[in-house]
């Protein structure tokens, strides 16, 4: 075989590599899916930042950002239990289904609630003073001892 045959078997040879190489990836099957959305809160409809969103039983999630969206990427095709949470409201889930290539949406709507608290420790004085001068009375009030004296302001 002469120098130029050889050259041009070489060509097309990695011609047809490239080629096969390019279709390869145009249908290579994705491994993985994706999931996105919004949480906001159930009665203004604002959204809701920094709330916790993750799958139940894996290391994989997001938090939302400053106008309450999400997105969890490279989810293995399966069945999952998303969760949603955010300090002051009631946590959320849902089970979804994804498989490979699918992106799925969501709007989580979470509802307040209030944090239990145990005790309320409330100090006042009159002057101005360093800490180490200041003696202070303190009463303990419950939080039902609160709600029956309705109190509005402190001085109540």
């Amino acid at each position: 075989m002469s120098g130029y045959k050889k050259i041009t078997v070489f060509v097309f040879s990695l011609l047809l590599l490239n080629t096969c190489v390019r279709l390869r990836n145009t249908f290579a099957v994705q491994k993985y899916g994706t999931i996105s959305g919004r949480v906001i809160h159930d009665k203004t409809g604002e959204p809701l930042p920094l709330a916790n969103v993750y799958l139940e039983g894996t290391m994989v999630g997001a938090a939302t950002d400053k106008n309450g969206n999400f997105q969890i990427s490279r989810i293995k095709s399966g069945n999952y239990n998303v969760v949603v949470s955010a300090i002051g409201f009631r946590r959320q889930s849902r089970t979804i289904t994804i498989s490979a290539g699918d992106t799925i949406k969501l709007i989580f709507r979470l509802k307040p609630t209030p944090i239990p608290l145990s005790r309320l420790v409330v100090t006042a004085n009159k002057f101005q003073k360093s800490v180490e001068d200041v003696s202070v009375r303190m009463d303990l009030v419950s939080p039902q001892e609160l709600s029956s004296r309705n109190a509005i302001t402190v001085s109540d």
